[in-house]
């Protein structure tokens, strides 16, 4: 899916992706990391053509933020400890990965994503965030309480000094599907970018 996206990305977007000198990571739901790792492989870490203008000679970025989030504590471990070994050989990127045991729609949850949000204030130039849904929108749906909590939380998060990319991937039965397409199309209306499915950009 990260292969499709990127493919459909304008491509002053994707040279631009070369400018930011700090990422931050939000795994909603994360259950055992596979959409937190797609992305840190998409980043492509210690790699010659990764993220940041300013980075080194591997091409590592300065600042990664993993913000992994999960209701099943054994979960987060797990996946905190994978990550750090996965990554810990990179020079000169500052890589933190935070475990964060929170069932969505809680108070717990509230306050996680009212501090995400504040932290957004304090945003310095050159940040990208980067927030997963992996298999989870199907729950969050169901959910009146945590519903608004994301959405509020989407809200915020395009501000003036930073950059947001959201991923939504989830099965693609017929039902899930109709889903994600009618997220798409409410994305749109909010005046936000498609890149897939169905792109209304110009990949040029």
């Amino acid at each position: 899916t990260l292969e499709r996206f990127e493919f459909r990305m304008p491509k002053k977007f994707q040279s631009d992706l070369r400018r930011y000198e700090s990422v931050a990571i939000l795994d909603i739901g994360c259950g055992l990391g596979a959409g937190a790792d797609a992305v840190l492989d998409w980043l492509k870490l210690g790699h010659t053509d990764a993220v940041a203008d300013g980075a080194d000679k591997d091409g590592e970025p300065r600042s990664i933020k993993v913000e992994l989030v999960d209701q099943h504590k054994r979960n987060l471990s797990l996946v905190k400890k994978a990550i750090e070994q996965q990554f810990s050989g990179l020079k000169n990127t500052n890589l933190k990965v935070f475990a964060n045991q929170k069932r969505l729609g809680s108070a717990e949850s509230e306050g996680f994503f009212s501090k995400q949000v504040e932290s957004f204030k304090s945003i310095k130039q050159n940040h990208l965030n980067i927030v997963v849904f992996g298999y989870v929108w199907n729950e969050i749906q169901k959910n009146p309480k945590a519903m608004r909590q994301i959405n509020y939380f989407l809200s915020e998060l395009n501000r003036p000094l930073s950059s947001s990319i959201v991923l939504f991937a989830d099965s693609a039965n017929e039902s899930s599907a109709k889903t994600m397409m009618h997220l798409r199309d409410s994305i749109v209306d909010q005046g936000r970018v498609a890149a897939y499915p169905c792109p209304l950009i110009d990949a040029t």
